[in-house]
């Protein structure tokens, strides 16, 4: 083995020695073409050295090279089974670093970041060590003059292991990174950051793209690395939409009940990686539809409270009338009621009305009641008002219809009273609320109608009798039949009954009610057409003035 040591050493010398005569050669001669004065030919030197150089070789390759042949030959072999077997080494490792390197780890904590760098540094040291016996067999293989063997194996094993300890490197990095956010307590919490940060690691570190994580970007160690930053970058959104304002208990609850685990969110200690744990990249479309949601119910609970305060401070206002009052203007009390009606059904339609539904839907009864009571009551107010002249200041309705004139006084005396509790309790949601308020004034508006429509069949009768009452409107036929017994009074209806005609002269002579009449007047007032007899308004209304009609003719 010494021997072609030496054999290959002479090799070596010669052909990098010969390798530098023709560089010298041209030195020389340069030398001389610029007349550069030297104490010897070295050209002669050069070629004598060159020529005994070649002559120590010829004896040193040639005799003593066939003189060991036969033992060289043995060697080879040896040499031969030597490789055969590194290369059954090298592939076993080969396989062995393909199934144990830490490539495709995808947990990282502490123990296994800790555990893949001592697996990296243990495949590093074999592979170093594998290496140092290639070196030494690629040593064998030029003394012995056999193909170089190349052991791809390894060099790809040792790139690998770089790339490998790169990839962990980053994956340590990003997690102590995120370790240190986890203790961030929850008001301190700077999603706008965080967020940046992340989308500068998405973009370089974690970038599959990017040349530096070409080789190591389809491990599925860097994979997950890069899920977990993917899955850091839905959270962080997730977070920041979390901190609402209008988040409450219930809409936390909700959030737990979702994600299956437990969190103290009124905690002091509350921080990042309570939510953390909660994998909220899982449920960012649940999350998103909490928050919006609590935003939808703070609106609706914030319209409810309006309502509540509007008809806290709403009251009615009243206005004398005799011994009595009337309801004052209800125009900003009935906008209230049909705007905010429809604002109640508006929300009853929305979803996240559930938590308010009993309080949203009581209101709704309420000023379903309120419209109701008060819509009544005007109808009441109205037609007591203008009935009550009639049936207790018209002497002739009172004779004509007892029983409806003592229903409409029962009216008017129980109407009265309410009117003045409804003026010691003006609030309007307790005046229309009150036990019994609403069934009182339907049984007002019934009794009323029951007395309207007596009073209506009494006038038809004084119709037929006489058809131009039909002309005139029932007022106006009250107001001549509550004064049948004074022409003079009725006289100031009478040209609503007859066209061409003004009103008549009466004979203003003797005690009142005058009665006799002596001419007619025309509807202008320019002609006065005298009767050529007196006619005495003497009877029923209703039948003089049916004489007094035969009269004109």
């Amino acid at each position: 083995m010494s021997v072609m040591t030496h054999l290959r050493d002479v090799k070596v010398i010669k052909d990098k020695t010969l390798d530098q005569v023709d560089p010298m050669k041209q030195a020389i001669m340069l030398m001389k073409k610029h007349q550069v004065k030297m104490d010897e030919d070295f050209l002669v030197t050069l070629e004598t050295s060159k020529s005994q150089l070649k002559e120590v070789s010829e004896k040193a390759l040639g005799p003593v090279k066939e003189s060991i042949l036969p033992l060289q030959n043995q060697e080879a072999q040896n040499i031969k089974g030597r490789l055969a077997r590194f290369g059954i080494v090298v592939q076993e490792f080969r396989i062995k670093f393909d199934n144990h390197v830490p490539k495709h780890i995808t947990e990282t904590t502490p123990e296994i970041i800790a555990s893949a760098y001592d697996q990296i540094t243990e495949f590093y040291t074999e592979t170093c060590q594998l290496e140092e016996e290639a070196k030494e067999l690629n040593n064998l293989e030029g003394l012995f003059d056999l193909q170089r063997s190349s052991y791809k194996q390894l060099k790809d094993c040792k790139s690998e292991l770089v790339s490998l300890k790169e990839m962990w490197d980053l994956i340590a990095l990003i997690d102590n990174q995120f370790d240190s956010w986890k203790q961030t307590l929850w008001d301190q919490i700077n999603t706008e950051n965080l967020t940046q940060l992340i989308k500068d690691m998405q973009s370089k570190q974690c970038n599959p793209t990017a040349p530096q994580n070409k080789v190591i970007s389809k491990w599925r160690g860097f994979v997950a690395l890069n899920e977990r930053v993917k899955n850091m970058n839905t959270i962080l959104p997730l977070i920041s939409q979390l901190h609402s304002e209008f988040m409450q208990g219930r809409h936390w609850k909700k959030l737990m009940n979702i994600t299956e685990q437990h969190i103290e969110h009124t905690s002091p200690k509350f921080c990042m990686n309570d939510l953390i744990k909660l994998h909220l990249y899982k449920y960012a479309e649940e999350v998103t539809e909490i928050v919006d949601g609590a935003q939808k119910e703070s609106k609706i609970e914030g319209k409810v409270n309006v309502i509540s305060r509007t008809w806290d401070d709403l009251a009615f206002t009243f206005v004398e009338k005799g011994d009595t009052y009337e309801l004052g203007a209800l125009d900003v009390i009935i906008e209230f009621v049909e705007t905010q009606s429809m604002d109640l059904m508006t929300m009853l339609a929305q979803k996240e009305v559930e938590e308010f539904k009993e309080n949203v839907s009581k209101w709704q009864k309420t000023l379903k009641t309120v419209d109701a009571v008060i819509e009544i009551w005007m109808k009441v107010q109205k037609n007591w008002s203008r009935l009550n002249p009639i049936f207790l200041a018209s002497e002739d309705i009172r004779g004509q219809l007892p029983d409806d004139t003592k229903r409409f006084e029962k009216v008017d005396i129980d109407w009265k009273e309410l009117m003045r509790d409804a003026v010691e309790n003006s609030q309007v949601v307790e005046a229309c609320t009150c036990e019994g308020r609403e069934e009182q004034l339907n049984g007002f508006y019934q009794d009323i109608e029951t007395c309207e429509k007596a009073l209506n069949a009494y006038l038809e009768e004084k119709k037929k009798v006489f058809p131009r009452f039909y002309f005139i409107s029932n007022q106006s036929l009250l107001d001549i039949l509550s004064n049948g017994n004074n022409p003079v009074k009725v006289d100031e209806q009478i040209g609503n009954c007859f066209d061409g005609l003004r009103n008549l002269k009466f004979l203003r002579e003797g005690p009142e009610p005058h009665k006799t009449a002596l001419g007619m007047f025309s509807k202008d007032g320019d002609e006065f057409i005298e009767f050529l007899t007196p006619f005495v308004c003497n009877g029923a209304v209703e039948n003089y003035l049916c004489d007094l009609e035969a009269k004109m003719q």
